[in-house]
């Protein structure tokens, strides 16, 4: 069933075209006129020179005084209100190799005198270069003056000559491209199907699809207030997705006091994230502004602050790790140097790489101010990102930290810088937007224009504003989106406006054969709630629309079931890391990214579906006891019954909150695999699924049917061990690991104080003891215990099986009587109690000494060469190679002996023949 037209191809041609340029403001742009029109700025002087860039006559500042001195034309009343403006000025030095300049535009109006940097670039004397940038005009009031100006920047220490040609000023007309943009990349044509669990399509459903998470970062800085104000809290929780911490993540004011840190603050904004979907970035972990530093640092050595930096970064990333997904690392290094300046250029790749051991997963980012208003500060940024990377950093991630204090969010000029960056293939952000404009209706013309530009670019991956509520915004109620009543102000709206139209909302029905649903909607997660009709049953199925740049239809099957309420969780065809916590009610992971579910508190059942790849699901329980029954296809929590499944996912993690959690396997019926350690246990599929769990106190696999093999390892501690052939178990003082009915079973022990217990039934077919490796074949099934250091066997009576023993390559001890058993090794020490026929068959080295007793019946002696042979009425032994032979006839009955020539010594005591 088709939703809504689909447009693709008949867009794709505008939304790759340039924004349109209208018109022309500047009078006498290439000075055919003199200098009429023109200005000095500052006590410059102007002449005419030639030649031009295209024209015959080009304009030559000289004689400056100050940085700021140039060249200026005055443009009152020519700009249209709420107008992006693209300036370009072709420039060169003169008498002078290069020098920084730019364009600047100087308005008052009713909030006074403002600046506002358009442009810069490092001009040259040996070649025209073209000194561009964005201008968004806003009125603010009555405007009297507006000029534009190109000067020099505070990098012209030289005060240089330059020139000047070619300024025109156009309008930038960018939305309908922008717009085109966001239909092509921020959104993708979807099919659903709906079939049943054999497959077979299935029809007359109602269908209703809300997207509840974006694909692109929206979020916020999250400041002290959250852990105090409950409304602020509530705000953040349903408005934004992702939030970086403010200030208390930031080396200042977490260690004051040199050697005391207090994380507090951050803590809780990392457990408020984590308990509500949201997604965390850190800032920062250095500052190159030694006024964001302790206060204690500057006074102290170029060693000592090393050994500073090191423990911060290490104590930051290591207390963070996993809950952060970006770490801006070193802040502001295009404008300060205070580590650079004291430990070298060296520390500034080094501070990358000790965030990088601190944490293997987060993404780590460069973070500079400025960079949307200067193309010559981009160009510096991205060459200090390529020599980061040269010397050995690793960058992930590229910030922008977009404060727009004087309202100029130009399109033109967001282009302009991003041309530097984008061909570095990383991720980029706008990491600490603001807008500051007492009009709040100015205010929201800023942000919607920055919003959808940047949305617009398929380059950009997120917007975190630094700040919204007007009580705790860093630059006052004048950038705020909610004022201090929490009443939502225009500029609120405008955000709120933009959220609802980049959300997709569709309802529809399936009836009389059709088995899909098609629409386009913007990349993100959705909840489809399929309803039917006849049974009034409702699932839920939370999906999520990702990119391709193919353009091709991301088309799932939906399988709705039976269960009032049940939840499936679908991935992508990609490899999918899917998280649940269930410490945190209703949020989710996939791909790293939280996910907060608002329905958890109904969800009667949850499933998780693969859709290809190599998937992983992971889950945390909450800190009470869990029982959990674990199947390759489901696990069941034993006391709450909930249960939740899996499909097509191959890797199923589980880890323990609670120092009495339970795990129970169930095997498959085909051929599987289960290993134990101490950290973990894992039951492994024939078919390749792969369920593990760590650090529970009690696990238990039982096999059911195939061919399956248990392997189980001891602790590094003393462990006791106990087999009884249907099950084998091994506990280390506080966790026991036990597997039941397997065919093939291996336990290791790698402590010298490991101890084994273990039962042999009757109709056992083969027992092997000795020399750390004990074996036991009884009933198709087959036991191997190894490297234990005492042993303690009981033979069931009815066993009439013959034991082999073979001894150590030390000197040992082996005692037989009529019934038992017992080895004595400089390793190891055997016990069996029980059994009425053993083969030593091979002496392995030392000095070995056999000690054998009489039974109360008739017993018969053979020595021989190597071999001495002790039969009686319900016993036979026989043992080969030992050197000290002491045989004892002290228990009565006929004994009789045969000895010819042994070779080794014997020795009889007591009563024989």
């Amino acid at each position: 069933m088709l939703i809504r037209p689909i447009y693709i191809c008949c867009f794709f041609a505008i939304a790759l075209s340039a924004s349109v340029a209208i018109g022309q403001i500047v009078e006498n742009p290439e000075f055919e006129n003199s200098t009429n029109s023109w200005e000095p700025y500052g006590p410059a002087q102007r002449e005419i020179v030639t030649p031009g860039y295209q024209s015959s006559e080009a304009c030559k500042v000289s004689e400056r005084k100050l940085y700021w001195h140039g060249v200026t034309q005055n443009i009152t009343g020519k700009l249209t209100p709420d107008t992006d403006y693209h300036v370009q000025v072709w420039v060169k030095t003169q008498a002078s190799d290069q020098g920084a300049l730019r364009i600047e535009v100087r308005q008052i109006d009713d909030r006074g005198e403002t600046y506002i940097t358009v442009g810069e670039v490092m001009a040259v004397s040996d070649e025209w270069r073209l000194l561009e940038g964005g201008f968004r005009y806003q009125e603010n009031g009555t405007v009297t003056t507006l000029q534009v100006t190109i000067n020099g920047t505070n990098l012209d220490a030289s005060l240089h000559n330059f020139i000047v040609d070619a300024v025109s000023i156009t309008e930038n007309d960018w939305k309908a491209a922008a717009n085109v943009r966001i239909e092509q990349f921020r959104k993708r044509d979807v099919k659903l199907n709906f079939a049943d669990s054999n497959g077979s399509s299935v029809s007359d459903l109602q269908i209703d699809i809300q997207q509840v998470g974006h694909h692109f970062g929206f979020g916020s800085t999250m400041n002290w207030v959250v852990s105090t104000n409950p409304v602020y809290a509530n705000f953040f929780q349903e408005h934004f997705e992702w939030a970086t911490v403010e200030w208390h993540t930031q080396w200042k004011p977490t260690e004051t006091v040199r050697g005391t840190e207090d994380y507090t603050d951050a803590e809780f904004a990392a457990m408020f994230a984590k308990q509500n979907g949201i997604n965390l970035r850190g800032h920062a972990l250095a500052w190159a502004n030694p006024e964001f530093l302790p206060e204690w640092l500057p006074g102290l050595s170029a060693a000592e602050t090393g050994m500073e930096l090191t423990e911060r970064i290490h104590n930051a990333t290591s207390r963070f790790e996993g809950a952060f997904h970006h770490w801006d690392v070193n802040n502001e290094m295009l404008d300060y140097s205070f580590f650079a300046d004291r430990l070298g250029s060296s520390i500034r790749p080094w501070i990358f790489q000790q965030a990088r051991q601190g944490d293997a997963d987060v993404s780590l980012f460069t973070n500079e101010f400025g960079i949307h208003q200067s193309a010559l500060k981009a160009s510096r940024y991205r060459q200090m990102i390529l020599d980061l990377e040269a010397d050995g950093a690793e960058v992930n991630g590229i910030g922008l930290q977009s404060h727009f204090f004087h309202g100029n969010t130009s399109a033109k000029g967001l282009e302009i810088s991003l041309r530097q960056l984008v061909d570095l293939d990383k991720q980029i952000w706008a990491t600490e937007f603001d807008v500051v404009n007492p009009d709040p209706v100015e205010r929201s013309k800023c942000l919607e224009d920055f919003y959808r530009y940047m949305f617009s670019r398929p380059e950009i991956d997120g917007i975190i504003m630094w700040g919204f509520w007007a009580g705790s915004h860093w630059m006052g109620p004048d950038a705020s989106l909610v004022d201090n009543d929490w009443t939502v102000n225009e500029a609120g709206q405008a955000y709120f406006d933009l959220m609802d139209e980049w959300e997709t909302s569709e309802t529809a029905e399936i009836v009389d054969q059709d088995y899909d649903v098609e629409f386009r909607g913007f990349l993100g997660r959705y909840l489809v709630t399929v309803t039917d009709p006849t049974t009034g049953v409702s699932n839920w199925h939370l999906i999520n629309i990702v990119p391709d740049s193919t353009g091709a239809i991301q088309e799932l099957t939906i399988v709705p079931n039976t269960i009032q309420n049940s939840l499936t969780v679908y991935g992508t065809e990609a490899d999918d890391d899917f998280e649940l916590d269930f410490s945190s009610p209703g949020v989710f992971k996939l791909n790293g990214s939280r996910q907060f579910v608002s329905i958890w508190d109904s969800v009667s059942n949850l499933r998780f579906e693969g859709l290809g790849g190599n998937d992983l699901l992971t889950i945390h329980n909450e800190a009470v006891e869990t029982r959990y029954q674990i199947y390759p296809d489901r696990t069941r929590n034993r006391d709450t019954q909930f249960e939740f499944g899996y499909s097509n996912i191959e890797d199923i993690q589980f880890f323990s909150a609670h120092a009495n959690d339970y795990a129970h396997f169930y095997d498959s019926r085909d051929d599987d695999h289960f290993l134990s350690h101490p950290e973990y246990s894992r039951m492994t599929t024939e078919s390749g699924i792969k369920l593990t769990v760590s650090n529970y106190s009690l696990v238990v696999a039982r096999a059911g049917g195939g061919d399956d093999t248990a392997e189980i390892y001891d602790s590094v501690g003393v462990d006791f061990a106990y087999t009884n052939v249907d099950y084998m178990r091994i506990y280390d003082g506080t966790s026991t690991r036990r597997a039941d009915n397997f065919d093939t079973n291996h336990l290791f022990s790698t402590n010298a104080n490991d101890r084994i217990v273990y039962d042999v039934p009757a109709n056992t077919t083969a027992m092997s003891l000795g020399d750390g490796l004990n074996s036991i074949a009884v009933n198709g099934r087959s036991f191997e215990f190894s490297g234990f250091w005492y042993s303690l066997m009981s033979v069931d009576p009815q066993n009439q099986t013959v034991v082999g023993l073979n001894d150590s390559d030390g000197n040992d001890v082996l005692r037989i009587s009529e019934n038992s058993l017992e080895l004595f090794s400089p390793g190891y020490r055997l016990r069996a109690s029980g059994i009425t026929a053993a083969r030593v068959s091979e002496d392995a080295g030392g000095h070995d000494i056999l000690i054998l007793q009489d039974s109360s019946g008739d017993d018969s002696l053979n020595a021989t060469d190597d071999t001495v042979t002790l039969d009686g009425e319900n016993h036979d032994f026989s043992v080969v190679g030992y050197d000290d032979v002491r045989l004892f006839g002290n228990n009565g009955g006929v004994n009789s002996t045969s000895i010819s020539a042994p070779t080794f010594l014997l020795r009889l005591f007591g009563s024989w023949d």
